[in-house]
């Protein structure tokens, strides 16, 4: 799952430097927005100190983003769950113009939950179930294993019915990082 953090003002903090430091180990993919300006030949070494946090955090370099004072909402990636800023204006601008949720660090005492509920409410991962009466998706969620043997097992277990028609695999969610199993449009073979 992929987040979004502003540097000045907000991976500068000790907290969401902590916080990150965190998503880092669940193996989040952190990405860095930054209106700062890339290098110049006039200033090389103008970013050493974001160079120097993000290698302590264990963000990949070639995930940061320089605006160069463009406004971020326009190089936000939309595949993000949010975005952490404490700028106002660059927050009202990206949640105005784009589907990612951006949330304040600046007298916000509550940031790191409403970025922990994005997490957890993007996590619940749904399969689609049937259609309603009045035309409405309904969805189910998925089963959720923790390895894959675990969901191995259980695709063996299920494959053996007599009824299964379809074949169920097992697939690592690009969502949750977990286990789920699925239908992969192949038959069975009796």
């Amino acid at each position: 799952m992929k987040v979004s953090i502003d540097f000045d003002g907000t991976l500068t903090r000790y907290a969401v430097k902590e916080f990150v430091k965190r998503l880092v180990s669940k193996k989040y993919e952190i990405h860095i927005l930054t209106s700062r300006y890339k290098e110049s030949v006039s200033e090389p070494n103008i970013n050493n100190d974001l160079y120097e946090i993000v290698t302590e955090i264990g963000i990949r370099r070639d995930h940061i983003q320089f605006t160069n004072q463009e406004p971020k909402f326009k190089f936000l990636d939309e595949n993000c769950i949010f975005h952490l800023d404490d700028d106002w204006i660059e927050i009202k601008k990206i949640n105005k113009e784009t589907k990612v949720k951006a949330i304040s660090v600046f007298g916000n005492g509550n940031w790191q939950n409403d970025c922990l509920n994005l997490i957890d409410k993007f996590k619940q991962c749904e399969t689609f179930y049937y259609v309603d009466k009045n035309g409405k998706s309904i969805t189910k969620k998925k089963r959720v294993f923790d390895t894959l043997d675990d969901a191995i097992i259980e695709c063996k277990k299920l494959n053996m019915q007599s009824h299964r028609i379809n074949k169920v695999v097992s697939y690592k969610c690009r969502k949750c990082f977990k286990y789920h199993i699925g239908r992969n449009g192949k038959g069975i073979k009796k």
